[in-house]
């Protein structure tokens, strides 16, 4: 572990882009993608647009490969900490980073695709490990700028920079490069979930802890059209917040979707083409968080505001972009109080005084909490009581009224 002066230093790095060669073209290195070690040496103190310090070397794939990246240190130096920052493109000028003060240069510069330091996080301290990285190319990229970096190395004692690198200011260093051609892109799962609740800790906004409020698969799946069946109450939920949050899985996901690449269309008829598209609005965020899905796959999370859907149908169109690489459709349904009670096997489910006895029969609090599937936990506080009764109260739906359990082609 470096000192606090040390710390200090680095902390001015990060804030600091160098002059030096501004405006200096030079040539990348090729490096290969066979996985075998490149020996190359690297100052103890370098900047990333700085090509007198740096070192730059240049990977060619194909867009949507998945590039692999390591640099290890010679002997395990501890005293030299590396950085790996990759940016699309061949980068030949150092006029293709922003120029003075910076206080995050990959905020600045468009190209920035990823950086790894020692396995700690971006700027880490703790040499325990050595840079590590895996992205995969976006669409159009097919070439990718590698620069090798390192802070300020050595200790700071009494005021007095030690290198401990033998006094030339160099470190050694090896780099490796793979590239992979990933299998197309497919959906892997699909999930609602209950945002805002409990199960999240009240959590409004798209995170992870969102993965605790999934409605568990065997409780609640999408409706697929075209199975000839109708839907059931494993296809909608009763939140008393609406249907607010989905998710959808995809195995090599090959960009980062975003709103633009999904249409949402909510109606209660077995003709979705009829029914209304929804309000942009609506739509709060969408979260991508690579590797979170189900075997690995990577989750995009959708946060709908609450009670932006309420006793209807949404239909979720993940259209075929460059972002997604794969179209989807499937529906969720929602309607606030239907608890599964015999009532639901018909051809709506409606809401009456059999739900507002099933809840009140139900309670829960305390010791015995409500387990995330309880359908009786309108609110999904983990606790059934007078508020949830209540909920099942206010909400009657029958007929025209209530969600139809629809057959879609």
């Amino acid at each position: 572990m470096k000192s606090g002066i040390l710390i200090q230093a680095a902390v001015i790095w990060v804030g600091l882009l160098t002059q030096a060669g501004w405006g200096q073209v030079f040539i990348p290195m090729p490096l290969p993608t066979t996985s075998i070690d490149q020996s190359d040496e690297i100052s103890s103190s370098s900047f990333v647009d700085d090509p007198m310090t740096a070192r730059y070397w240049v990977v060619s794939g194909v867009p949507g490969q998945r590039l692999d990246l390591a640099v290890d240190r010679w002997m395990l130096e501890p005293d030299f900490d590396p950085f790996v920052w990759v940016f699309a493109g061949r980068i030949t000028n150092i006029n293709y980073f922003a120029g003075g003060a910076t206080p995050a240069i990959d905020q600045l510069d468009p190209g920035f695709l990823a950086i790894a330091d020692d396995g700690v996080g971006p700027f880490g301290f703790n040499q325990t490990q050595d840079p590590r990285l895996s992205i995969v190319l976006p669409p159009g990229i097919s070439e990718c700028t590698v620069i090798v970096t390192s802070f300020i190395s050595g200790i700071v004692v009494n005021g007095v920079y030690s290198p401990n690198d033998g006094g030339d200011g160099r470190y050694r260093y090896f780099i490796r490069a793979s590239l992979q051609t990933l299998a197309p892109p497919s959906v892997r799962g699909r999930h609602v979930f209950y945002n805002n609740s409990a199960w999240d800790n009240n959590e409004v906004a798209a995170t992870a802890t969102d993965d605790a409020a999934v409605a568990p698969n065997s409780n609640k799946w999408a409706y697929l059209p075209g199975t000839g069946q109708a839907a059931s109450y494993g296809n909608y939920t009763n939140y008393s917040r609406g249907l607010n949050g989905i998710m959808i899985d995809v195995v090599n996901l090959p960009g980062t979707p975003t709103a633009a690449d999904f249409e949402f269309r909510i109606g209660n008829n077995n003709a979705p083409a009829t029914w209304a598209s929804l309000p942009s609005f609506s739509v709060a965020s969408v979260l991508i968080r690579r590797g979170a899905g189900v075997d690995g796959s990577d989750r995009v999370t959708i946060i709908f505001a609450d009670n932006a859907i309420r006793n209807q149908w949404l239909q979720v169109r993940m259209l075929n972009t460059a972002q997604t690489g794969v179209g989807d459709v499937h529906y969720w349904g929602h309607q606030t109080g239907e608890t599964g009670s015999p009532n639901a096997a018909g051809t709506a489910a409606v809401v009456d005084i059999t739900d507002v006895s099933d809840v009140r029969n139900h309670p829960r609090s305390g010791l015995s909490p409500a387990p995330i599937d309880f359908p009786y936990d309108l609110d999904r506080d983990r606790r059934v009581d007078i508020s949830d009764v209540s909920i099942a109260r206010n909400s009657p739906a029958s007929g025209l009224t209530a969600l139809r359990l629809v057959t879609i082609p």
